[in-house]
């Protein structure tokens, strides 16, 4: 019995592991329990990102799928120079929008802000495409994923990654 979500099913295993109620567990690990927490822009990110599809194929095709930092083709991702979610931020400022918990709650400013966020991030992403393991190796180098990166860290990690492709 839990004090707060009432009677609650758990195994015994579960309940000797982590105390219990798995909607306490389920609290305690995700939204602001949670320590990558982010105030709530997860939800909005995953919708934009739906739309940024032609762009990326767009981005691809500048670089004829190779990667800008090996030349080598391969699992390519375009690495946004200025941050996706400062992009989504900088949008929500400029259209004077709040941040909310779900999609559905921007009822008809869904278009503007979609709209909006794909100028900005024609604008202001300049990215790079990268080989997968480059970019996640870049976002090492940098201090992790939610790390924002600059033209000088670039720079720096061009001049001292070394890539070994595997034949």
């Amino acid at each position: 019995m839990c004090p707060k979500h009432g009677e609650q099913s758990v195994s015994y295993t579960s309940l000797k592991a982590d105390g219990g109620c798995p909607e306490c567990r389920r609290e305690s690990i995700s939204g602001n329990g949670h320590p990558n927490w982010q105030g709530g822009i997860t939800p909005l990110q995953k919708h934009m990102r739906k739309y940024i599809t032609e762009w990326t194929y767009g981005e691809l095709n500048r670089t004829n799928y190779v990667c800008e930092i090996t030349t080598y083709n391969g699992i390519l991702h375009v690495h946004h120079m200025y941050s996706f979610k400062n992009i989504l931020n900088y949008t929500l400022d400029q259209l004077k929008l709040p941040l909310y918990n779900n999609v559905e709650d921007y009822g008809e400013s869904i278009s503007l802000l979609t709209s909006t966020f794909l100028e900005n991030n024609k604008l202001l992403a300049n990215p790079v495409v990268m080989l997968k393991e480059v970019h996640e190796a870049f976002h090492s180098f940098c201090g992790g994923n939610n790390k924002e990166t600059s033209q000088e860290q670039l720079e720096e990690f061009k001049a001292t990654y070394t890539y070994n492709k595997i034949a």
